[in-house]
């Protein structure tokens, strides 16, 4: 309570005013301009993301405008001085004009870029540039020859399309496109397979991953690239399947190993694959009934034991303790 002396001499009680809001924050300064900043767009930078958005557009004839308008307004561009030649080699990928070559040759030439060959054709350009080159470079390649050979085309060697968007980095490309083409076929082979095993890992999803690759190692394990696998959980397998002196091709019993540590339960596609003659098959195959008639409860226990006495016999010496586990 606040007092102060009236006209009159008096004493005078003052109510003092309640504040119900705060007040407005006083107004922000501006923020001081970078001298850096000054030229961002009556500089060279315009230019030179032009520049760079036609190489990645693959459009040689823009790539040389944007070079020669970059020049002539600006001195100091050394970095582009070999856009010239990029064009040509763009050209050497795509094609000119009417003039493209063999969709087989573009997905081969593609592949090469991906090597030293990007290097000595895009001399000097920056390395996110030729990565970028190299990415668009393939999906051009590889989008051209599924359009004309269909969601099963193969490049000269024989591996799927989507294999070349692998190389490239392209996870997500890679993956559908050999969804794709092996949901295109009756039985895909096991290194088609494979590679989308690889894709699916390398997008994020395990399970996807150890599921493509363990058909792939019942449909035939000898045709998986295993140079290619980078899965963490496969090479695990791998490396367990030789620590128990599993004999080759351990790759054969990978989804075995991974039924029994519980990393991927086997699928009823391992009864399928179990008639063929093969014990890695076989064994996946026994497995597999196992566990399914255990599940409905219609396994009893004379049958229980005749059925593990037979996957027993099957087994390689290092995986008997495992199934007498099971």
């Amino acid at each position: 309570m606040a007092e102060q002396l009236s006209i009159f001499g008096l004493w005078e009680q003052v109510q003092p005013e309640v504040i119900k809001e705060p007040p407005p924050p006083p107004p922000r300064a501006p923020a001081p301009i970078d001298p850096r900043q000054v030229d961002l767009l009556s500089g060279p930078q315009p230019l030179r993301a032009a520049l760079e958005d036609a190489c990645l557009a693959l459009d040689a004839s823009a790539v040389r405008r944007a070079h020669d308008e970059l020049f002539r307004r600006f001195l100091g561009q050394g970095w582009a001085a070999r856009a010239p030649e990029w064009a040509q080699s763009i050209e050497w990928l795509v094609g000119r004009g009417a003039e493209v070559p063999a969709v087989e040759e573009q997905a081969a030439r593609a592949h090469a870029l991906l090597g030293e060959d990007g290097v000595a054709r895009f001399p000097e350009a920056p390395g996110y540039l030729l990565e970028g080159l190299r990415s668009a470079a393939v999906r051009r390649a590889v989008e051209r020859l599924v359009a004309e050979r269909g969601v099963t085309a193969r490049l000269s060697d024989g591996r799927p399309a989507g294999y070349l968007l692998l190389l490239a980095g392209e996870a997500r490309g890679a993956r559908s496109s050999l969804e794709q083409a092996c949901a295109a076929v009756d039985r895909a082979s096991a290194r088609w397979l494979g590679y989308l095993g690889e894709a699916a890992w390398r997008c994020g999803d395990a399970h996807a991953a150890l599921e493509a690759y363990g058909l792939a190692c019942l449909v035939d394990p000898l045709a998986v690239d295993s140079e290619s696998i980078t899965c963490r959980p496969v090479l695990d397998l791998i490396d367990l399947g030789d620590d128990l002196e599993i004999d080759p091709p351990v790759l054969g019993y990978v989804p075995v190993l991974a039924d029994l540590h519980g990393t991927h339960p086997l699928d009823d596609r391992a009864l399928d694959l179990g008639r063929e003659p093969t014990a890695a098959r076989r064994l996946a195959g026994l497995l597999r009934r196992y566990r399914a008639q255990r599940s409905a409860g219609t396994l009893d226990e004379v049958a229980r034991i005749e059925a593990k006495r037979e996957m027993l016999r099957l087994a390689p010496a290092g995986l008997r303790e495992l199934f007498r586990r099971v």
